[in-house]
């Protein structure tokens, strides 16, 4: 029941099903799966439908298509999804999914979610991708969730990556990523940029970090509808990772720095205040039998 982006069905929303039921199973090339469960609430019952089929494609892609439905009494709400997912000699990777919202009484105008991705990410040498999203302002996805309405975003982002063969280093890779965000009335809603770099020792050890630079928007409740806060918050932060690969009883040890600047949601998602927030943690990884692995974490 997975799609490339977006979340189509949430199966806790069945919280006391009356009658359920779930099949899933996969002839040659096509997997399919298909769930229907009445839902006992304090109001009328939920009635869900899911249906996915997905076909492979290629050595190692698909396509697919979903559908979702959730009547209750004389509401209706029904999702229909078409995506995809093409690899290329794992390096390449080409990703996309189009979704539309059908709900009775609202408009059918600005009603639809669109993903695509583009990634080139070989071992070594350039990389460099393309993300795109919009969702629009009359959707509702009720068998499903979505973060955020009215909202487009575009991410590109170029690195590059080293491979050494008799130095104490192993891998070196370094990355810079730009992305800007607007409602779909083209209204900016964040912009940033990020770095990240990483560094794989000969010796089992690695090294990550990253920092992040943006201002951003929030979307708050007013009433039942969700809308962008007036002005922009602050979104800025780094983040730090050490960790050793020892091998045996005691598979690896592992240290994390974070710090984050952003806005915090008070009152139920109703208003915005400036906040941030650290984290510093330290563990180690047991593994006592192959099949078996304990992290220890403070």
């Amino acid at each position: 029941f997975l799609t490339p982006q977006f979340t189509m069905f949430y199966s806790r929303r069945i919280s006391d099903p009356r009658v359920a039921t779930k099949v899933t199973g996969k002839v040659n090339d096509y997997s399919f799966g298909v769930l229907f469960a009445d839902n006992q609430t304090s109001e009328a019952d939920e009635v869900f439908s899911v249906i996915r089929l997905k076909r492979d494609i290629f050595q190692n892609s698909s396509i697919g298509i979903y559908y979702t439905s959730l009547q209750q009494g004389e509401e209706r709400n029904q999702n229909l999804s078409l995506d995809f997912s093409i690899y290329h000699k794992n390096i390449y990777t080409v990703e996309g999914q189009v979704v539309y919202s059908y709900n009775k009484g609202m408009s059918r105008n600005d009603n639809g979610m669109y993903y695509f991705t583009f990634k080139r990410a070989p071992d070594a040498g350039l990389s460099c991708g393309l993300n795109y999203i919009r969702v629009g302002n009359n959707v509702d996805v009720k068998t499903g969730y979505v973060y955020q309405k009215n909202t487009q975003s575009t991410d590109v982002f170029t690195g590059y990556s080293w491979r050494f063969k008799k130095k104490r280093i192993k891998k070196l890779y370094v990355n810079i990523d730009g992305n800007l965000s607007t409602d779909c009335s083209n209204m900016i809603t964040s912009k940033g940029i990020s770095f990240i770099s990483s560094i794989d020792f000969r010796n089992k050890s690695s090294i990550t970090s990253s920092c992040y630079l943006s201002r951003s928007k929030y979307q708050v409740y007013q009433g039942s509808d969700l809308v962008w806060t007036d002005y922009f918050f602050p979104y800025n932060g780094f983040s730090f990772r050490y960790y050793y690969n020892s091998g045996g009883f005691i598979k690896g040890y592992n240290l994390d720095l974070t710090y984050n600047q952003e806005g915090v949601y008070q009152d139920d998602y109703t208003r915005v205040e400036n906040g941030y927030s650290y984290q510093v943690s330290a563990g180690t990884t047991i593994r006592p039998k192959e099949n078996m692995e304990i992290l220890c974490k403070v």
